[in-house]
């Protein structure tokens, strides 16, 4: 893609890049950050639901908590933890959108100073996460 562009072309533009990636300010380094911490946030989910259903059946099968403290208070408690992570998650979601569009738009803005027509279309860029197309997978992992 760079070949066909003249130096003051593609120079900038790779001093930009440069630039960016250097402070970790790129928009695949900001999509990866975003991405990654989402992903924690929904395997943390996930584990204080797991712990939910198990202090549930304890308290069901009148089984005692060995910290001295009531069923109920433990649930409250991780219904609590999955109330703060969740809002968390949502803040993650958003970003991790707004960057993976930032990716899109710089990867157009590149094309669009090749010369001649590229025949990339923007909806082409597609960021995949482990094998799919996470924007999809947003929509159905949580």
């Amino acid at each position: 893609m760079i070949v066909s562009l003249t130096f003051e072309q593609y120079g900038p533009l790779v001093a930009k890049e440069i630039g960016e990636l250097e402070v970790k300010q790129a928009p695949i380094q900001k999509a990866m950050l975003y991405l990654t911490a989402r992903e924690q946030c929904i395997s943390k989910l996930k584990e204080f639901i797991d712990q939910i259903g198990q202090a549930e059946e304890l308290r069901d099968n009148h089984q005692i908590n060995e910290n001295g403290v009531s069923w109920e208070e433990v649930i409250i408690d991780k219904i609590e933890d999955c109330t703060r992570i969740l809002v968390t998650l949502r803040y993650l979601t958003i970003d991790a959108i707004q960057a993976i569009v930032e990716w899109r738009e710089r990867l157009n803005y590149l094309i669009s100073k090749v010369d001649g027509e590229s025949g990339v279309d923007k909806h082409d860029f597609v960021f995949i996460w482990e094998n799919e197309n996470y924007l999809i997978k947003i929509k159905n992992d949580t």
